[in-house]
């Protein structure tokens, strides 16, 4: 910050426009949105797990949790701290790479999508 005088403005104006450009991605997308997260729920609670879920959203904690717990993930501090993870993370993908690539070694070559000639 020191670097940078402007960097909580910048900021701000950032988080502003991510904001403004992911809720009309996010009207657009949401249909599609909510069937996979009816089918990713499907796959891991049973109908009677759904019910007793659906008995503690009923709850004025659950009702709070429910609201919260999604509006969460869009916490300015919470995006921030995200976002600065990408330089770290981009900076670990080569030796993430190596990795997989050693513990890969022992299977054939994926074939290529398209023959060479």
């Amino acid at each position: 910050r020191k670097a940078d005088p402007h960097y909580d403005e910048r900021m701000r104006i950032f988080m502003d426009v991510m904001f403004a450009e992911l809720e009309k991605i996010m009207d657009r997308e949401e249909p599609g949105i909510r069937n996979a997260m009816a089918r990713a729920y499907a796959r891991r609670f049973t109908v009677e797990e759904m019910r007793q879920l659906d008995v503690f959203f009923a709850t004025p904690i659950g009702r709070k949790f429910a609201l919260q717990s999604v509006m969460l993930m869009e916490d300015p501090e919470l995006l921030a701290q995200t976002m600065s993870l990408h330089p770290r993370m981009q900076a670990q993908m080569p030796r993430v790479v190596e990795k997989v690539m050693a513990a890969t070694a022992h299977l054939p070559p994926p074939p290529d999508e398209e023959p060479t000639s």
